[in-house]
């Protein structure tokens, strides 16, 4: 229990320095901080310890070479001789106090003219003892005035006696001292100005990414047209900003694309069950009829035909779903192979030539022998598709399919000159289920779906679909197909 109580406090110091969760801005400025403070207390701590003892170790080097040697030159030439005198003379002009003593008691002083001690009198010995019982090498003492003077001790070796000096601090040391406090207030200076220089980068860098978080918390609310703009001339959150942004449109487009799916859905699910209900109604209704038991012959057999006919209706819609589900999931089933196109516009007129005369329609065929690859029977399917809408919705005038080679394809055209088909059902023509004249449609069998098989045959090709019509001028498809590719040379 008491190993883990240091643990506790620990984690909650560091908690109280580095939230779990905080913002980014308190996040960089916290680590900045920390930086910063790490790095002004090392070079507090060297200012204060070690150069400021380098510092005082040179100074003191400095003063006791000084005061050694005045001891010696007394220790050597006496007290009284000119040279000592010479030596006092020079120590009085340098401002230096030199005093004589024995034990506690002072034998002789000299100190320079003017020169105000920073000891009185009754001070020397106390002074005396500190300097001799302390071991120090020399004190420090400030003047009433406000001057540092240093005192420091000689022991002289032949007489026995100490010399001490009292002169005034060195001015290199004043002005080391003095640059060691500027060097300390200035890093407290520049610790502030970190703190806010910090706070103010950290502020420039976190409120960009708060307009980027209020955009998305609006995406999220269902805003998706809110834009993401930053004021920020940092590059890296530009780019953040203008992906986003892309991000923000393609998700919009995909999501409104997913919308008109469900929607195409919902509409494919309704026209699937109301094309299916109707032919099970009926043939259910016929079958009852055939049921009665004084049903004559003609009209059991006009109920058998009308069954037949919509069970004919409803296994081409089956078929044709099927179909469509084939192709748009299953591109591999299309089998290329290289067949002669007249060929097969001519099979396709000689099947759907009658229904066109029953019209009162005429149905020509024009282009010269052109072999392409595709697939034969589902582009035979994409004709009679064509052709046969054509003959519903025209009610007079010529069905041309015409072919020729263009641009290194082979490009196909059927058109006819019947009712047109207006812009407004242009955009949708190819979808599923769609039909301009529905009344019109179910007459003749249809479920809507012909021109979507063609889309999906065609886009299995990989080959588009196009479509020019007006109202009242006819209408025209055309789309190519690759040629066949010339056999290889021996």
């Amino acid at each position: 229990m008491q190993d883990r109580w240091p643990m506790r406090w620990t984690r909650r110091i560091a908690l109280l320095i580095f939230p779990e969760r905080a913002s980014t801005q308190m996040w960089m400025f916290l680590t900045l901080m920390l930086l910063v403070t790490v790095s002004v207390a090392c070079v507090a701590l060297y200012v204060l310890f070690i150069h400021g003892t380098q510092v005082r170790d040179a100074a003191q080097q400095a003063y006791v070479m000084q005061v050694d040697r005045i001891a010696h030159i007394i220790d050597e030439a006496g007290a009284d001789s000119a040279q000592v005198r010479s030596a006092m003379s020079l120590a009085r002009a340098v401002h230096v106090h030199i005093v004589m003593a024995e034990g506690d008691s002072i034998r002789w002083s000299q100190a320079p003219t003017g020169f105000i001690s920073a000891v009185t009198p009754d001070g020397w010995p106390e002074i005396l003892r500190r300097l001799h019982n302390g071991g120090q090498a020399f004190l420090t003492i400030t003047t009433p005035s406000g001057a540092r003077r240093v005192v420091l001790a000689s022991t002289i070796l032949a007489s026995g006696g100490t010399v001490y000096i009292e002169r005034p601090e060195s001015p290199l040391h004043a002005e080391a001292r003095r640059s060691r406090w500027t060097l300390l207030l200035g890093m407290i200076m520049a610790l502030a100005m970190a703190m806010v220089s910090s706070w103010v980068m950290a502020d420039k860098v976190t409120t960009p990414l708060q307009a980027i978080s209020r955009s998305a918390k609006e995406i999220t609310a269902g805003e998706l047209d809110t834009p993401i703009r930053v004021a920020t001339r940092s590059a890296e959150i530009q780019d953040l900003a203008i992906h986003l942004d892309r991000m923000t449109v393609s998700y919009r487009e995909k999501i409104s694309e997913l919308e008109k799916l469900t929607r195409l859905q919902g509409e494919f699910i309704g026209n699937v069950a109301h094309e299916v209900r109707n032919p099970l109604f009926s043939v259910s209704g016929y079958l009852e009829a055939l049921a009665l038991p004084n049903l004559d012959r003609s009209k059991r057999e006009h109920f058998v035909a009308k069954g037949l006919k919509n069970l004919q209706r409803l296994g081409n819609l089956f078929e044709n779903l099927i179909e469509i589900a084939r192709l748009e999931y299953r591109e591999d089933l299309i089998e290329a192979s290289n067949f002669n196109f007249a060929d097969l516009t001519q099979e396709v007129a000689d099947m759907l030539g009658p229904k066109a005369e029953d019209k009162g329609l005429v149905l020509t065929l024009r282009g010269p022998a052109l072999s392409v690859c595709a697939d034969r029977d589902r582009i035979r399917r994409v004709l009679v598709n064509l052709i046969e809408n054509a003959i519903v919705y025209s009610d007079q005038g010529t069905i041309t399919c015409r072919w020729k080679l263009q641009d290194d394809k082979v490009r196909i055209e059927v058109s006819d000159q019947g009712r047109g088909i207006s812009a407004v059902h242009q955009e949708r023509i190819f979808d599923r289920f769609v039909r301009v004249e529905p009344d019109r449609s179910r007459q003749s069998g249809g479920a809507g779906l012909g021109l979507s098989i063609v889309k999906q045959i065609l886009q299995a090709h990989k080959e588009p679909i196009h479509l020019a019509s007006a109202p009242g001028k006819g209408t025209r498809f055309w789309f190519a197909l690759p040629p066949s590719a010339p056999p290889a040379k021996a």
